[in-house]
């Protein structure tokens, strides 16, 4: 199954119903469920109803389409998610160094950029391939992350914390060595 089909049909009403944190009410305002009911509907009204209805086309190939665009989606997240998480510097906590409880440190360590100044890839990708800005600040727009990676460079460069950047090429080779060093 696609990682992006998943996510629209799954995901999607698992964090929705996920357990509350410790000491919080499970409840969802009337308003959430609004949300996630309507843009379930129009997720379903863009990609069927209006081709069926509207362009002419047949449900054997709106199906074909949609499915082929989930596959697409779901090859490019596989693409970029593996090596850009697992990587041979790769290092998850608890380790030895002293990080345990560093969260940004964490994000840091589990995290490569793939060419992160690539305007290109920043536009195809939404910023995912700069994984260390998109962890680090989830709410600034992926059109700043170029710079932003830049920031983050200098600052882990100043302060001796670690920061990986590969090209894509190098960024797949560490991926397949840290694999084939995983199978031993």
């Amino acid at each position: 199954m696609s990682l992006s089909l998943l996510i629209v049909f799954v995901v999607d009403f698992l964090i929705f119903f996920q357990e509350p944190k410790k000491g919080s009410k499970f409840f969802q305002p009337i308003s959430e469920w609004l949300i996630l009911l309507l843009s379930e509907s129009f997720y379903g009204f863009y990609f069927f109803f209006i081709p069926m209805f509207f362009a002419g086309f047949s449900l054997n190939e709106v199906l074909i389409a949609f499915f082929t665009i989930h596959a697409i989606n779901g090859l490019m997240i596989g693409i970029v998610f593996q090596p850009s998480h697992y990587f041979q510097e790769t290092s998850f906590f608890p380790d030895d160094r002293g990080y345990k409880d560093n969260w940004y440190l964490n994000q840091l360590m589990s995290t490569l950029d793939i060419s992160p100044c690539s305007n290109l890839l920043n536009f195809f990708l939404g910023g995912l391939n700069a994984n260390a800005s998109h962890h680090l600040f989830p709410k600034i727009s992926h059109v700043h992350y170029p710079v932003l990676s830049e920031v983050i460079r200098q600052v882990c460069e100043k302060y001796e914390m670690p920061y990986f950047r590969k090209n894509y090429s190098e960024a797949l080779k560490s991926h397949i060595s840290l694999l084939q060093k995983m199978s031993k």
